[in-house]
């Protein structure tokens, strides 16, 4: 599925979501996705609203997708992100360093995990290798576990992407069960 075939919002200072293209996806109030609302109430924390809001990507993936360029905070270990990303000026963008891992193209470790945990995240966005209804999400890495894991317990909201091979599957490590997750795309 291409990423025009994911509805991914992102909120603006006014309260109305836009989606990953900079199109108006709902008005203040209206909630873009069915989400888990006691995780979400839990998880809400307080402090003022501001212009950026601090999204986590992990995956490499959006690396290959175009983002419009508009005033967001973008959180990643990915390599392929940051290129990405690089030449949006309004897009504040965060690359979380560490050991360099060649095959996702994404710092991991404990330098990583230290500086993720310096940050609040209002949106994460991840995937894995495998999503179990009794066992959860798994990753095959265990470095990569750990940075998402991370993640997820910081973050306000969770999403998660899998195309059809990834639904049943279970990989080495366990980074979230089923109730981190608000929305699955």
């Amino acid at each position: 599925i291409g990423l025009r075939g994911i509805v991914c919002s992102i909120q603006n200072a006014e309260g109305a979501d836009h989606n990953l293209f900079g199109d108006k996806t709902r008005e203040k109030g209206h909630p873009p996705f069915p989400v888990n609302t006691q995780r979400l109430k839990k998880r809400r924390n307080g402090g003022a609203d501001t212009a950026h809001k601090r999204l986590f990507c992990p995956f490499s993936s959006l690396g290959q997708f175009q983002l419009p360029d508009f005033p967001i905070t973008v959180l990643t270990t990915s390599h392929l992100v940051v290129s990405a990303l690089a030449n949006k000026e309004e897009i504040r963008l965060i690359c979380l360093g560490g050991d360099f891992d060649h095959t996702s193209k994404s710092f991991v470790g404990p330098t990583t995990l230290a500086g993720l945990k310096r940050y609040r995240i209002d949106r994460v966005f991840c995937s894995g290798n495998g999503i179990h209804p009794e066992l959860g999400i798994s990753e095959i890495k265990e470095a990569q576990a750990f940075i998402k894991e991370a993640a997820i317990q910081r973050a306000r909201q969770v999403y998660y992407l899998a195309d059809s091979s990834k639904l049943g599957e279970t990989s080495s490590y366990l980074f979230a069960d089923l109730d981190s997750i608000d929305c699955l795309i």
